[in-house]
């Protein structure tokens, strides 16, 4: 068998890293705040930071959300900047997961509220008869 590059092929979080650090930087830009250095390296790398994913994407997350609709419109929603419409893609993608991460914690919540009424009506008796 050969040899091959395979491993030096970026994996999709480290990908992700790199695209949401070039959006806060296009971000801070358009709001003329000065991007940190690590945020701009990460931008500016191949490999980006997968380690750093989350943390970027909240970042990012938490600019957008506290953008007027103006600014929503200014910075996201710019149809003649190409950056601007990757940006509205990207935005839109991550507040359907958002909301389906909500929806999910939402669910949970509920079954667990369901779970601790059922439990309060049980006897100790019960309860250890159950193993609770």
């Amino acid at each position: 068998m050969g040899c091959n590059s395979e491993y030096q092929q970026t994996t999709a979080a480290e990908a992700e890293s790199v695209t949401v650090a070039k959006f806060i930087t296009y971000v801070n830009g358009k709001l003329r705040i000065e991007v940190p250095l690590d945020i701009a390296e990460i931008a500016n790398s191949v490999y980006g930071n997968a380690q750093r994913l989350n943390d970027l994407t909240e970042n990012l997350c938490t600019k957008l959300r506290s953008l007027s609709e103006d600014g929503l419109d200014h910075i996201v929603y710019d149809a003649k900047s190409r950056t601007s419409r990757d940006l509205a893609t990207w935005w839109e993608r991550h507040q359907e997961y958002d909301r389906a991460r909500e929806s999910i914690a939402d669910t949970e919540a509920r079954r667990q509220e369901l779970v601790n009424q059922a439990k309060a009506k049980l006897t100790v008796a019960e309860q250890k008869a159950l193993g609770i």
